[in-house]
Protein backbone atom coordinates (compact mmCIF):
# COMPACT_ATOMS: atom_id res chain seq x y z
CA UNK A 1 0.00 0.00 0.00
CA UNK A 2 2.96 2.15 1.08
CA UNK A 3 4.56 1.48 -2.69
CA UNK A 4 1.39 2.67 -4.13
CA UNK A 5 1.00 5.86 -2.74
CA UNK A 6 4.92 6.75 -3.37
CA UNK A 7 4.56 5.62 -6.84
CA UNK A 8 1.16 8.28 -6.91
CA UNK A 9 3.33 10.59 -5.29
CA UNK A 10 5.87 10.44 -7.49
CA UNK A 11 3.65 10.54 -10.84
CA UNK A 12 1.82 13.56 -9.34
CA UNK A 13 4.94 15.14 -9.00
CA UNK A 14 6.45 14.37 -12.49
CA UNK A 15 2.86 16.17 -13.71
CA UNK A 16 3.36 19.22 -11.78
CA UNK A 17 6.82 19.39 -12.81
CA UNK A 18 5.76 18.97 -16.48
CA UNK A 19 2.97 21.54 -15.95
CA UNK A 20 5.82 23.79 -14.28
CA UNK A 21 8.04 23.58 -17.58
CA UNK A 22 4.76 24.16 -20.31
CA UNK A 23 5.70 27.63 -21.71
CA UNK A 24 2.21 29.86 -21.43
CA UNK A 25 1.93 33.18 -22.96
CA UNK A 26 1.41 35.15 -19.36
CA UNK A 27 4.76 33.09 -18.43
CA UNK A 28 6.94 34.15 -22.08
CA UNK A 29 5.76 37.77 -21.08
CA UNK A 30 7.07 37.40 -17.31
CA UNK A 31 10.49 36.38 -18.54
CA UNK A 32 10.66 39.14 -21.38
CA UNK A 33 9.69 41.73 -18.80
CA UNK A 34 12.69 40.45 -16.97
CA UNK A 35 15.31 40.53 -19.78
CA UNK A 36 14.28 43.22 -22.00
CA UNK A 37 17.16 45.90 -21.57
CA UNK A 38 14.64 48.41 -22.71
CA UNK A 39 12.38 47.61 -20.29
CA UNK A 40 14.84 47.53 -17.31
CA UNK A 41 16.62 50.37 -18.71
CA UNK A 42 13.21 52.49 -18.45
CA UNK A 43 12.26 51.11 -14.87
CA UNK A 44 15.95 52.46 -14.08
CA UNK A 45 15.02 55.71 -15.95
CA UNK A 46 11.61 56.04 -13.84
CA UNK A 47 13.16 55.16 -10.61
CA UNK A 48 15.95 58.48 -11.55
CA UNK A 49 13.22 60.25 -12.40
CA UNK A 50 11.43 59.65 -9.38
CA UNK A 51 13.98 61.08 -7.22
CA UNK A 52 13.40 64.28 -8.64
CA UNK A 53 10.40 64.62 -6.24
CA UNK A 54 12.65 64.36 -2.93
CA UNK A 55 14.87 67.16 -4.85
CA UNK A 56 12.00 69.43 -5.32
CA UNK A 57 10.97 68.68 -1.90
CA UNK A 58 14.09 69.30 -0.16
CA UNK A 59 14.23 73.12 -1.74
CA UNK A 60 10.97 73.61 0.40
CA UNK A 61 12.47 72.38 3.47
CA UNK A 62 15.03 74.12 5.62
CA UNK A 63 19.03 74.08 5.22
CA UNK A 64 21.26 74.40 7.45
CA UNK A 65 25.02 74.92 6.76
CA UNK A 66 28.02 75.11 8.68
CA UNK A 67 30.96 77.16 7.88
CA UNK A 68 34.84 78.02 9.24
CA UNK A 69 37.80 79.77 8.33
CA UNK A 70 40.71 81.18 9.88
CA UNK A 71 43.49 83.75 8.61
CA UNK A 72 46.03 86.25 9.75
CA UNK A 73 44.58 89.30 10.65
CA UNK A 74 47.07 92.92 10.67
CA UNK A 75 46.07 96.28 11.54
CA UNK A 76 47.56 99.37 12.92
CA UNK A 77 44.86 101.75 13.96
CA UNK A 78 45.69 100.42 17.36
CA UNK A 79 49.19 101.09 19.37
CA UNK A 80 50.97 98.87 18.99
CA UNK A 81 50.87 97.36 16.18
CA UNK A 82 48.35 94.10 16.00
CA UNK A 83 49.64 90.90 13.56
CA UNK A 84 47.58 87.88 15.13
CA UNK A 85 46.22 84.75 13.60
CA UNK A 86 42.19 84.65 14.04
CA UNK A 87 39.40 82.12 13.22
CA UNK A 88 35.89 82.41 13.29
CA UNK A 89 33.13 79.60 12.94
CA UNK A 90 29.06 79.68 12.49
CA UNK A 91 25.97 77.80 11.73
CA UNK A 92 23.26 79.32 9.34
CA UNK A 93 19.39 78.60 8.74
CA UNK A 94 17.51 79.24 5.60
CA UNK A 95 13.78 79.15 5.44
CA UNK A 96 12.13 79.89 2.49
CA UNK A 97 9.31 82.33 3.18
CA UNK A 98 7.85 82.76 -0.55
CA UNK A 99 8.92 81.01 -3.52
CA UNK A 100 6.04 79.98 -5.38
CA UNK A 101 8.24 78.42 -7.61
CA UNK A 102 9.81 75.99 -5.98
CA UNK A 103 5.96 74.89 -5.26
CA UNK A 104 5.33 74.51 -8.93
CA UNK A 105 8.86 72.80 -9.91
CA UNK A 106 7.67 70.22 -6.66
CA UNK A 107 4.79 69.67 -9.04
CA UNK A 108 6.67 69.54 -12.47
CA UNK A 109 8.63 67.05 -10.57
CA UNK A 110 5.78 64.86 -10.33
CA UNK A 111 4.40 65.03 -13.53
CA UNK A 112 7.82 63.93 -14.78
CA UNK A 113 7.86 61.32 -12.49
CA UNK A 114 4.01 59.87 -13.80
CA UNK A 115 5.27 60.25 -17.53
CA UNK A 116 8.31 58.41 -16.77
CA UNK A 117 5.46 55.74 -15.27
CA UNK A 118 3.12 56.34 -18.66
CA UNK A 119 6.56 55.69 -20.75
CA UNK A 120 7.34 52.22 -18.76
CA UNK A 121 3.95 50.94 -19.63
CA UNK A 122 4.37 52.13 -23.15
CA UNK A 123 7.15 50.40 -23.58
CA UNK A 124 5.62 47.29 -21.41
CA UNK A 125 2.47 47.15 -23.91
CA UNK A 126 4.93 47.25 -27.23
CA UNK A 127 6.66 44.25 -25.01
CA UNK A 128 3.56 42.45 -24.52
CA UNK A 129 2.26 42.69 -28.20
CA UNK A 130 5.30 42.00 -29.70
CA UNK A 131 5.59 38.55 -27.66
CA UNK A 132 1.93 38.06 -28.11
CA UNK A 133 2.65 37.91 -31.34
CA UNK A 134 5.67 35.99 -31.55
CA UNK A 135 4.04 33.13 -29.29
CA UNK A 136 1.22 32.85 -31.36
CA UNK A 137 3.33 33.33 -34.55
CA UNK A 138 4.76 29.91 -33.48
CA UNK A 139 2.07 28.09 -32.97
CA UNK A 140 0.78 29.47 -36.53
CA UNK A 141 3.74 27.91 -38.11
CA UNK A 142 4.03 24.62 -36.17
CA UNK A 143 0.55 23.72 -37.19
CA UNK A 144 1.21 24.98 -41.10
CA UNK A 145 4.43 22.81 -40.84
CA UNK A 146 2.50 19.78 -39.63
CA UNK A 147 -0.15 20.33 -42.61
CA UNK A 148 2.47 21.01 -45.07
CA UNK A 149 4.24 17.84 -44.36
CA UNK A 150 0.96 15.81 -44.78
CA UNK A 151 0.33 17.39 -48.17
CA UNK A 152 4.17 16.40 -48.96
CA UNK A 153 3.08 12.88 -47.61
CA UNK A 154 0.05 12.90 -49.76
CA UNK A 155 1.18 14.79 -53.41
CA UNK A 156 4.09 11.55 -52.67
CA UNK A 157 1.38 8.82 -52.69
CA UNK A 158 -0.37 10.44 -55.62
CA UNK A 159 3.12 10.96 -57.66
CA UNK A 160 3.86 7.57 -57.44
CA UNK A 161 0.78 6.14 -58.40
CA UNK A 162 0.40 8.11 -61.55
CA UNK A 163 4.47 6.66 -62.26
CA UNK A 164 2.96 2.97 -61.49
CA UNK A 165 -0.29 3.86 -63.92
CA UNK A 166 2.21 5.21 -66.35
CA UNK A 167 4.18 2.16 -66.33
CA UNK A 168 0.75 -0.27 -66.71
CA UNK A 169 -0.09 2.18 -70.04
CA UNK A 170 -3.23 3.11 -67.26
CA UNK A 171 -2.55 7.26 -67.79
CA UNK A 172 -0.61 9.91 -69.48
CA UNK A 173 2.85 11.08 -69.20
CA UNK A 174 0.99 14.68 -68.89
CA UNK A 175 -0.52 13.31 -65.60
CA UNK A 176 2.24 11.99 -64.17
CA UNK A 177 4.36 15.39 -64.45
CA UNK A 178 0.85 17.16 -62.93
CA UNK A 179 1.62 14.94 -60.01
CA UNK A 180 5.42 15.60 -60.10
CA UNK A 181 5.19 19.50 -59.83
CA UNK A 182 2.70 19.07 -57.37
CA UNK A 183 5.13 16.67 -55.43
CA UNK A 184 7.74 19.15 -55.97
CA UNK A 185 5.37 22.22 -55.29
CA UNK A 186 4.68 21.13 -51.88
CA UNK A 187 8.16 19.76 -50.45
CA UNK A 188 8.92 23.56 -51.73
CA UNK A 189 6.18 24.66 -49.52
CA UNK A 190 7.48 22.58 -46.68
CA UNK A 191 11.21 23.89 -46.54
CA UNK A 192 9.83 27.37 -46.59
CA UNK A 193 7.20 26.91 -43.94
CA UNK A 194 10.25 24.63 -41.97
CA UNK A 195 11.99 28.49 -42.19
CA UNK A 196 8.75 30.60 -41.14
CA UNK A 197 8.76 28.43 -38.01
CA UNK A 198 12.56 28.39 -37.05
CA UNK A 199 12.45 31.89 -37.32
CA UNK A 200 9.13 32.41 -35.12
CA UNK A 201 11.13 30.23 -33.14
CA UNK A 202 14.38 32.07 -32.83
CA UNK A 203 12.55 35.70 -32.13
CA UNK A 204 10.42 34.39 -29.36
CA UNK A 205 13.22 32.54 -27.34
CA UNK A 206 15.40 36.20 -28.33
CA UNK A 207 12.60 37.64 -26.43
CA UNK A 208 12.64 35.31 -23.20
CA UNK A 209 15.94 34.47 -23.15
CA UNK A 210 16.32 31.05 -23.36
CA UNK A 211 15.48 27.73 -25.47
CA UNK A 212 12.40 26.64 -26.84
CA UNK A 213 11.43 22.81 -26.93
CA UNK A 214 8.25 21.72 -29.19
CA UNK A 215 7.03 19.73 -25.81
CA UNK A 216 6.96 23.51 -24.14
CA UNK A 217 4.60 24.84 -26.46
CA UNK A 218 1.03 24.29 -25.59
CA UNK A 219 -1.23 22.85 -28.55
CA UNK A 220 -4.54 24.83 -28.77
CA UNK A 221 -7.06 24.24 -32.22
CA UNK A 222 -6.72 27.42 -33.44
CA UNK A 223 -9.20 26.55 -35.88
CA UNK A 224 -11.45 25.45 -33.26
CA UNK A 225 -11.51 29.07 -31.73
CA UNK A 226 -14.81 30.89 -31.91
CA UNK A 227 -14.52 34.04 -33.14
CA UNK A 228 -17.27 35.31 -31.23
CA UNK A 229 -16.14 34.29 -28.17
CA UNK A 230 -12.51 35.82 -28.39
CA UNK A 231 -14.32 39.32 -29.15
CA UNK A 232 -14.23 41.30 -25.82
CA UNK A 233 -17.61 42.26 -25.58
CA UNK A 234 -19.42 45.42 -23.90
CA UNK A 235 -16.23 47.47 -23.86
CA UNK A 236 -16.23 51.25 -25.35
CA UNK A 237 -12.87 51.22 -27.64
CA UNK A 238 -13.60 54.82 -27.93
CA UNK A 239 -13.46 56.11 -24.29
CA UNK A 240 -10.56 53.84 -23.56
CA UNK A 241 -8.29 56.10 -26.12
CA UNK A 242 -7.64 58.14 -22.93
CA UNK A 243 -5.21 55.26 -21.84
CA UNK A 244 -3.18 54.98 -24.74
CA UNK A 245 0.06 55.82 -23.61
CA UNK A 246 1.04 57.62 -26.22
CA UNK A 247 -1.52 60.23 -25.44
CA UNK A 248 -1.29 59.95 -21.88
CA UNK A 249 2.76 60.56 -22.11
CA UNK A 250 1.84 63.38 -24.52
CA UNK A 251 -0.73 65.22 -22.28
CA UNK A 252 1.78 64.64 -19.20
CA UNK A 253 4.48 66.54 -21.65
CA UNK A 254 2.24 69.24 -22.35
CA UNK A 255 1.31 69.58 -18.35
CA UNK A 256 4.68 69.98 -17.77
CA UNK A 257 5.22 72.74 -20.70
CA UNK A 258 2.21 74.78 -18.59
CA UNK A 259 3.81 74.30 -15.61
CA UNK A 260 7.35 75.14 -16.76
CA UNK A 261 5.76 78.55 -18.08
CA UNK A 262 4.11 79.42 -15.13
CA UNK A 263 7.86 79.16 -12.93
CA UNK A 264 9.54 81.14 -15.90
CA UNK A 265 6.79 84.11 -15.39
CA UNK A 266 7.45 84.17 -11.78
CA UNK A 267 11.10 84.57 -12.29
CA UNK A 268 9.28 88.31 -12.58
CA UNK A 269 7.98 88.69 -8.88
CA UNK A 270 9.99 88.67 -4.98
CA UNK A 271 10.56 86.09 -3.09
CA UNK A 272 11.27 86.04 0.80
CA UNK A 273 13.54 83.77 2.66
CA UNK A 274 14.20 83.70 6.92
CA UNK A 275 17.68 83.50 7.81
CA UNK A 276 18.66 82.72 11.29
CA UNK A 277 22.36 83.02 12.41
CA UNK A 278 25.01 82.60 14.83
CA UNK A 279 28.73 83.46 14.46
CA UNK A 280 31.66 82.96 16.93
CA UNK A 281 34.91 85.07 15.99
CA UNK A 282 38.33 84.92 18.00
CA UNK A 283 40.52 88.17 17.43
CA UNK A 284 41.87 91.00 19.43
CA UNK A 285 40.59 93.14 17.32
CA UNK A 286 37.42 95.31 19.29
CA UNK A 287 35.56 96.21 15.80
CA UNK A 288 34.98 92.49 15.46
CA UNK A 289 31.99 90.86 17.87
CA UNK A 290 33.08 88.13 19.58
CA UNK A 291 29.51 86.22 19.31
CA UNK A 292 27.31 87.82 16.28
CA UNK A 293 23.54 86.78 16.55
CA UNK A 294 21.12 87.27 13.44
CA UNK A 295 17.46 86.69 12.26
CA UNK A 296 16.26 88.40 9.35
CA UNK A 297 14.12 88.64 6.84
CA UNK A 298 15.93 88.41 2.93
CA UNK A 299 13.23 89.80 0.14
CA UNK A 300 14.99 89.94 -3.28
CA UNK A 301 12.78 91.85 -6.26
CA UNK A 302 14.45 91.43 -10.04
CA UNK A 303 14.54 94.69 -11.42
CA UNK A 304 16.25 94.29 -14.86
CA UNK A 305 18.33 91.31 -15.98
CA UNK A 306 18.63 91.72 -19.83
CA UNK A 307 15.88 90.83 -21.23
CA UNK A 308 16.74 86.94 -19.91
CA UNK A 309 12.77 86.38 -18.29
CA UNK A 310 11.16 87.79 -20.76
CA UNK A 311 12.87 85.62 -23.47
CA UNK A 312 12.61 82.52 -21.33
CA UNK A 313 9.19 83.23 -21.24
CA UNK A 314 8.81 83.35 -24.90
CA UNK A 315 10.56 80.05 -24.93
CA UNK A 316 8.25 78.92 -22.58
CA UNK A 317 5.25 79.83 -25.00
CA UNK A 318 6.64 78.24 -27.83
CA UNK A 319 7.05 75.12 -26.17
CA UNK A 320 3.80 74.77 -24.71
CA UNK A 321 2.17 75.10 -28.33
CA UNK A 322 4.54 72.45 -29.31
CA UNK A 323 3.25 70.30 -26.49
CA UNK A 324 -0.25 71.00 -27.72
CA UNK A 325 0.23 69.81 -31.34
CA UNK A 326 2.05 66.64 -30.08
CA UNK A 327 -0.81 65.83 -28.07
CA UNK A 328 -3.35 66.21 -30.85
CA UNK A 329 -0.84 65.01 -33.04
CA UNK A 330 -0.81 61.51 -31.06
CA UNK A 331 -5.10 61.57 -30.03
CA UNK A 332 -5.54 61.46 -34.13
CA UNK A 333 -3.34 58.79 -34.46
CA UNK A 334 -5.05 56.59 -31.86
CA UNK A 335 -8.41 57.38 -33.48
CA UNK A 336 -7.04 56.67 -37.06
CA UNK A 337 -5.59 53.05 -35.56
CA UNK A 338 -8.71 52.53 -33.58
CA UNK A 339 -10.52 53.15 -36.72
CA UNK A 340 -8.86 50.94 -38.94
CA UNK A 341 -8.19 48.26 -35.93
CA UNK A 342 -11.78 48.09 -35.61
CA UNK A 343 -12.44 47.82 -39.66
CA UNK A 344 -9.99 45.21 -39.79
CA UNK A 345 -11.86 43.19 -36.75
CA UNK A 346 -15.15 42.79 -39.12
CA UNK A 347 -12.96 41.39 -41.75
CA UNK A 348 -11.04 38.97 -39.46
CA UNK A 349 -14.22 37.77 -38.09
CA UNK A 350 -15.86 36.94 -41.46
CA UNK A 351 -12.81 35.59 -43.09
CA UNK A 352 -12.59 33.01 -39.84
CA UNK A 353 -16.27 32.35 -40.67
CA UNK A 354 -16.14 32.25 -44.54
CA UNK A 355 -13.01 29.47 -43.87
CA UNK A 356 -14.31 27.47 -41.10
CA UNK A 357 -17.64 27.13 -43.83
CA UNK A 358 -14.48 26.16 -46.36
CA UNK A 359 -13.37 23.59 -43.74
CA UNK A 360 -16.92 22.16 -43.13
CA UNK A 361 -17.62 21.62 -46.89
CA UNK A 362 -14.50 20.63 -47.52
CA UNK A 363 -14.40 17.95 -44.90
CA UNK A 364 -17.72 16.94 -46.34
CA UNK A 365 -16.35 16.80 -49.79
CA UNK A 366 -13.29 14.33 -48.33
CA UNK A 367 -16.20 12.11 -46.95
CA UNK A 368 -18.03 11.89 -49.68
CA UNK A 369 -14.87 11.09 -51.87
CA UNK A 370 -13.69 8.43 -49.71
CA UNK A 371 -16.78 6.56 -49.82
CA UNK A 372 -16.86 6.94 -53.84
CA UNK A 373 -13.17 5.18 -53.26
CA UNK A 374 -14.15 2.50 -50.75
CA UNK A 375 -17.33 1.59 -53.54
CA UNK A 376 -14.89 2.09 -56.47
CA UNK A 377 -16.47 4.91 -58.17
CA UNK A 378 -13.09 7.21 -57.09
CA UNK A 379 -9.57 6.66 -57.57
CA UNK A 380 -6.71 7.12 -55.38
CA UNK A 381 -6.32 10.13 -57.02
CA UNK A 382 -9.57 11.89 -56.35
CA UNK A 383 -8.61 11.17 -52.68
CA UNK A 384 -5.58 13.13 -52.45
CA UNK A 385 -6.82 15.83 -54.17
CA UNK A 386 -9.73 16.48 -51.69
CA UNK A 387 -7.61 15.98 -48.83
CA UNK A 388 -4.82 18.45 -50.60
CA UNK A 389 -7.66 20.99 -50.68
CA UNK A 390 -8.93 20.15 -47.75
CA UNK A 391 -5.30 20.92 -45.84
CA UNK A 392 -4.73 24.26 -47.72
CA UNK A 393 -8.74 25.09 -46.21
CA UNK A 394 -7.41 25.00 -42.37
CA UNK A 395 -3.90 26.42 -43.19
CA UNK A 396 -6.05 29.38 -44.67
CA UNK A 397 -8.12 29.02 -41.72
CA UNK A 398 -5.04 29.02 -38.61
CA UNK A 399 -4.11 32.05 -40.46
CA UNK A 400 -7.47 34.01 -40.54
CA UNK A 401 -7.68 32.75 -36.66
CA UNK A 402 -4.03 34.12 -36.04
CA UNK A 403 -5.07 37.46 -37.89
CA UNK A 404 -7.71 37.58 -35.64
CA UNK A 405 -5.94 37.22 -32.47
CA UNK A 406 -3.18 40.04 -33.65
CA UNK A 407 -6.08 42.24 -34.12
CA UNK A 408 -7.37 41.52 -30.62
CA UNK A 409 -4.01 42.51 -29.36
CA UNK A 410 -3.78 45.71 -31.34
CA UNK A 411 -7.03 47.03 -30.01
CA UNK A 412 -5.58 46.39 -26.81
CA UNK A 413 -2.69 47.86 -26.89
CA UNK A 414 -3.71 51.22 -28.58
CA UNK A 415 -6.36 51.50 -25.71
CA UNK A 416 -3.35 51.04 -23.37
CA UNK A 417 -4.89 47.78 -21.74
CA UNK A 418 -2.35 45.29 -22.84
CA UNK A 419 -1.64 43.79 -19.62
CA UNK A 420 -0.67 41.08 -17.51
CA UNK A 421 -4.49 40.50 -16.36
CA UNK A 422 -5.67 40.87 -20.45
CA UNK A 423 -2.88 38.76 -21.07
CA UNK A 424 -4.34 36.07 -18.66
CA UNK A 425 -7.68 36.76 -20.34
CA UNK A 426 -6.86 36.16 -23.65
CA UNK A 427 -5.57 32.60 -22.04
CA UNK A 428 -8.50 31.67 -20.89
CA UNK A 429 -11.08 32.66 -23.70
CA UNK A 430 -8.84 30.48 -26.45
CA UNK A 431 -7.80 27.67 -23.88
CA UNK A 432 -4.39 28.33 -24.03
CA UNK A 433 -3.90 26.65 -20.98
CA UNK A 434 -4.87 23.18 -22.19
CA UNK A 435 -3.18 20.20 -23.46
CA UNK A 436 0.87 19.70 -24.66
CA UNK A 437 1.73 19.05 -28.10
CA UNK A 438 3.62 15.53 -27.93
Amino acid sequence: MNNKWLLFLALFGLILAREDQILTLSRAYEKALQKESQILAQRYRTEATAEGINQALGALLPRITVDASAGHNKYNYTAPEVSEPYKDYGITAYVPVFRPGLYLELDQAKDRAKGAEYELQRRANQLGLEVAKAYFDVMRTQKNLALARAMVDANEVKFRQTSGMLQAGLNTKMGMLEARVAFDRSRAELLAEEQRYNVAKMTLEYMIGEKITNDRILDISLEQINPDALIIASYDWQKGLVNNPDVQIAQKQLELAQRDLTIRRWQHFPTADFQISQKHTESRDPSLRENDLRALIVVSLPIFEGGRTQSAIREGLKMQNAAIEELNHYKKQAILKLERTLSEQKLAIESVKVFKDSEYSAQLYLSTIEQGYERGLRSLFDVLEARSRLYQVRRDLIDAVYNLIVNQLNLLDVTGTLNTDRIYEIERKINLLGRTIR
